[in-house]
């Protein structure tokens, strides 16, 4: 079976865990012409976000220390109250020539650590009124995401997955709550919870994924008529109606759906998952009894 995108490519069904690593493995900070691009497929296994923050500094510029001092001051006291007055000292010190550090900066040392601030952040971010800033800020912001949706530390840590939620949360008020689409080249969302589904990872992935979708709440594109929300729904549907799931990944399905004010028995489901072997070595997605059913019915992954 062949899945289409919704930028309209064909991609097959993975059954080694391969696409999403490949994803990872092409995502790049470094700019688009001229020059190599650093691959991460050598160690996203075990890369957190700081690490990988200290080892792809090397893909943009740094301003001099006290910019970053005073960057990191001016930050640190934001507010709504004086967001307006802030905006200049910003913009004097990262814009235009150091906008990638600050689209990082943001990404790793707010976005995915201060949820609460998120508003804030990108009524600043408006307010600077930079194109390419929100641009390198969507595209550094898939760029951890993908680190983190495959480091086999967020399957284990729950402060890893705990990052991942918050920068679900960023990236969807970056598209889905501006009707703005996270394009499948960039992150094809039905493939992600296939592998999740495979790997063991649902864990890590529902979580995300119920943070993002919930930035649809209020969106007038991108609802469950829409084909890439509705593939995504209907795949969700059939994920809660398989028996075994645990409690915490069924809430998680159940909470997307009622960002969409419908149910999952509302949705007709796909029929891809059923099919599929998945992981039964310490499978966090599944009960016990039902990875020992899989133990005698289906063959091991390779």
């Amino acid at each position: 079976m062949m899945l289409r995108s919704v930028g309209g490519s064909d991609v097959g069904e993975e059954k080694d865990g391969s696409f999403l690593a490949a994803q990872v493995a092409n995502l790049s900070l470094a700019p688009a012409a001229g020059g190599a691009q650093p691959s991460l497929a050598a160690h996203v296994n075990t890369e957190s976000l700081e690490s990988a923050a200290e080892k792809f500094r090397s893909t943009y510029s740094e301003p001099p220390v006290a910019a970053v001092d005073k960057v990191h001051f001016v930050m640190n006291n934001l507010s709504v109250a004086n967001l307006e007055a802030k905006i200049g000292d910003i913009r004097a010190k990262v814009l235009p020539d150091y906008a990638a550090w600050f689209a990082n900066y943001l990404v790793v040392r707010r976005a995915a650590q201060e949820a609460n601030y998120h508003v804030l952040y990108l009524s600043m971010v408006d307010k600077l009124g930079d194109r390419d800033l929100r641009r390198l800020l969507v595209r550094t912001t898939l760029y951890y995401v993908k680190i983190l949706l495959y480091s086999e530390r967020t399957v284990k840590e729950s402060n890893d997955r705990a990052l991942l939620k918050n920068l679900g949360v960023w990236l969807g008020l970056q598209t889905f709550a501006r009707e703005r689409p996270v394009l499948s080249r960039d992150l094809e969302l039905k493939q992600v919870v296939i592998e999740a589904y495979q790997r063991g990872r649902l864990i890590a992935v529902l979580p995300f994924l119920q943070k993002l979708l919930e930035c649809c709440r209020e969106s007038r594109v991108f609802r469950p008529t829409n084909p890439m929300i509705g593939g995504v729904l209907s795949l969700l549907a059939e994920l809660h109606s398989l028996k075994g799931l645990k409690i915490n990944n069924a809430f998680c399905i159940e909470l997307v759906f009622k960002a969409f004010a419908i149910s999952a028995e509302d949705v007709k489901p796909t029929d891809q998952l059923r099919s599929l072997a998945r992981s039964r070595h310490c499978n966090p997605d599944w009960g016990v009894d039902m990875l020992a059913d899989d133990s005698a019915s289906s063959a091991p992954l390779p």
